[in-house]
């Protein structure tokens, strides 16, 4: 029997509506430097490593509980924090930034599609309980960075209801595939959300406090898809698959895979028995070459992180990824990409230091039979250094961040970000880049005021800069 999506999404909130138990509100994702920090350290001191994002509020109350006895100061802070999440009716972020603009423009970094030509951006976000178990989340971004001008999303506008270990989210819910904090190979904030119906526990099944989360999402519209003919392209709206399973065994270590599929648009198949063998055989339906006709495009990764609370505290966490299968084996990943991160949150009594690597071969975000690649709206929705050295272009990428822990009142964040074409490449033209970015912020009763300033040279040898003063709550 075949049920068509809409009627689909109908039965669904009627099965779920049926469901007892509260459902949960989430993080912000790339929105809250200052706060968004604090959780990191957080969770390391409550021994929970830190998997995917965005972090549910009951996942974030679990760390509270945990850590209270070992940081009760940043327990206290975060405790503040939460208050605007324990309403009725409640804002959770708002933001406003002013800026100006000098030389190359850039794409910023986990910026959900922003450019640094953009003179302004604000986000607001808030919510309303309808009921314990019925949540209506409102969001809205603005910015007038490209060649469109003004871009206005409805990021982090969805429904979610269901109960803790099978929460539904229909709507604009960002997603983050992965335990670095600067970015993930596979999906992150890059690019703006597509519009998706998420099932996911927001807290731990089990007695190996397993997560998963599996998303249908419509991407924005192309018309560079190739057709099952395969001599010619047509234009739809591609869709994307994304499934994330992961396990906690014990107190500080995670394992986690993940896989994206990207499929159908134009006339291709987008049929559940098509899905269902791509997804379970991917090199004989998805591999096949210019002989044949793929399905689809499709990317795994395999994550672990570990944490070790203490007097000198550590994450460590990694990443290794594929953008295919290799050509020898459907259980080997080809394409691939390795990365790796280090959080230490005390390296001193007042810094807390973060530095991770990302690698990666050619083909990551292009495909044959998608023109655009892995886009949407025009951004690549995986790493954000892929976005300045160009789809399916070998390269590394750096970044090390510095937040210095003077008090309660004043904030600075340093970024250290460095882009280099790997030598493999044919693209021998193109050079190492840099970039830095100082950011200061004013506490003022949990509304922060401040500004950032960002210099660097592209791959070109090309400079820019760029000074924001924003006001963020």
């Amino acid at each position: 029997m075949y049920i068509k999506r809409p009627h689909l999404i109908s039965l669904l909130l009627l099965l779920f509506a049926q469901y007892s138990g509260s459902s949960s509100l989430y993080l912000p994702l790339q929105q809250n430097p200052a706060i968004e920090a604090k959780i990191e350290r957080l969770f390391i001191a409550a021994n929970m490593a830190i998997i995917k994002r965005p972090i549910p509020v009951k996942t974030l109350k679990l760390a509270l509980e945990k850590a209270k006895n070992s940081e009760p100061s940043l327990v206290n802070d975060i405790k503040r924090y939460l208050q605007r999440f324990d309403k009725k009716v409640s804002f959770t972020h708002v933001s406003a930034t002013l800026a100006s603009h000098h030389g190359e423009t850039q794409s910023l970094a986990n910026a959900y599609g922003e450019t640094s030509d953009s003179t302004y951006s604000a986000q607001l976000q808030g919510y309303y309980a309808i009921s314990d178990s019925f949540l209506l989340n409102a969001g809205i971004m603005t910015y007038d960075s490209g060649s469109d001008h003004k871009q206005t999303f409805a990021e982090g506008s969805f429904l979610s209801l269901g109960p803790d270990y099978l929460q539904l989210d229909i709507g604009f819910r960002p997603h983050w595939f992965g335990p670095l904090q600067d970015s993930n190979m596979l999906i992150s904030s890059n690019a703006s959300s597509a519009p998706s119906v998420t099932l996911s526990n927001v807290l731990p099944l089990g007695s190996l406090n397993m997560n998963y989360e599996l998303f249908y999402a419509k991407m924005s519209h192309s018309d560079k898809i190739l057709n099952q003919d395969r001599n010619g392209y047509g234009e739809g709206y591609p869709k994307l698959l994304g499934v994330h399973i992961s396990f906690m065994p014990v107190d500080g270590f995670a394992l986690g895979f993940n896989r994206l599929m990207q499929y159908g648009g134009g006339d291709n198949d987008e049929s559940l028995e098509g899905i269902l063998k791509a997804f379970f055989n991917a090199k004989k339906n998805d591999n096949i070459g210019p002989s044949g006709r793929d399905f689809g495009n499709q990317l795994s990764s395999i994550t672990t992180s570990y944490t070790f609370p203490g007097t000198f505290p550590v994450a460590v966490y990694m990443e290794y990824a594929g953008e295919d299968t290799s050509a020898s084996s459907s259980l080997h990943l080809g394409n691939t990409s390795l990365m790796l991160g280090l959080h230490l949150p005390k390296l001193t009594s007042f810094i807390d230091a973060s530095v991770e690597y990302a690698q990666w071969q050619n083909s990551w975000y292009v495909n044959s039979n998608y023109g655009d690649g892995l886009v949407q709206n025009g951004a690549i929705i995986g790493h954000w250094a892929a976005s300045r050295i160009g789809k399916g272009i070998p390269a590394s990428a750096t970044s090390l961040k510095l937040i210095w822990l003077s008090d309660s009142q004043h904030e600075v964040q340093t970024y250290l970000r460095q882009m280099k074409n790997e030598s493999f490449n044919a693209a021998s033209n193109l050079h190492t880049a840099y970039e830095l970015s100082l950011e200061y912020a004013y506490n003022l009763n949990q509304t922060r005021i401040g500004s950032q300033w960002t210099s660097g040279q592209d791959v070109n040898k090309q400079s820019y800069s760029r000074l924001t003063g924003f006001i963020r709550w």
